[in-house]
């Protein structure tokens, strides 16, 4: 994989992120808001993988990037292996806010991220922190992002000697989004 690393950074080529999850997880949202800076609320569910070109932007500098947005619906899910395997990282998102779906993200998360993880980063990224922070009844919320964190690991099982990071984030408010390009940067390319 450090080959690869330095393939991709000698040559400039954009790298490839493939960004999967349940339907209504919030991935379009997300790579909409790294791409352009800017929350769209009204989005339709993809239907079918999209490919998109995207710079993200850090204080390192430039990641240029290829984005593959898989829909999540169960019937479209039997597609991502074919692109997870062509991918330099993986963003696997998943709503924090939404409890009742953590077996079902689970289930998709280990058939078919897990075999891929011990050789392609993956970020696992508890998205609609923003809901989640909301519904927090105490004043103190310091702690939150630190304990969502490791309820989403615990709740997808992730195997301790896979390359992954998790971190919590709000494609609408931002939150955590300059994380996930430094990640990206630290996990792709050195």
């Amino acid at each position: 994989m450090s080959h690869l690393k330095s393939t991709v950074r000698a040559i400039g080529s954009p790298i490839n992120l493939v960004f999967c999850g349940l339907d209504f997880a919030g991935k379009t949202a997300m790579y909409i808001r790294l791409k352009t800076g800017k929350f769209v609320a009204d989005l339709k569910p993809t239907l079918a993988s999209t490919m998109d070109s995207i710079s993200l932007k850090d204080e390192d500098g430039l990641l240029n990037a290829t984005i593959i947005d898989l829909g999540g619906q169960e019937a479209l899910r039997d597609q991502w292996e074919e692109y997870l395997g062509k991918s330099h990282a993986i963003i696997y998102v998943i709503d924090a806010n939404d409890s009742s779906r953590f077996e079902e993200s689970k289930a998709e998360f280990q058939k078919r991220i897990v075999p891929f993880i011990s050789t392609i980063p993956c970020i696992i990224v508890c998205n609609k922190f923003d809901l989640l922070k909301a519904q927090r009844k105490s004043k103190d919320s310091s702690k939150l992002p630190q304990e969502t964190e490791m309820t989403i690991k615990e709740a997808l099982a992730v195997p301790d000697d896979s390359h992954f990071a998790i971190l919590v984030a709000s494609q609408k408010t931002g939150y955590g989004l300059p994380k996930v390009t430094r990640l990206l940067r630290e996990m792709v390319m050195n």
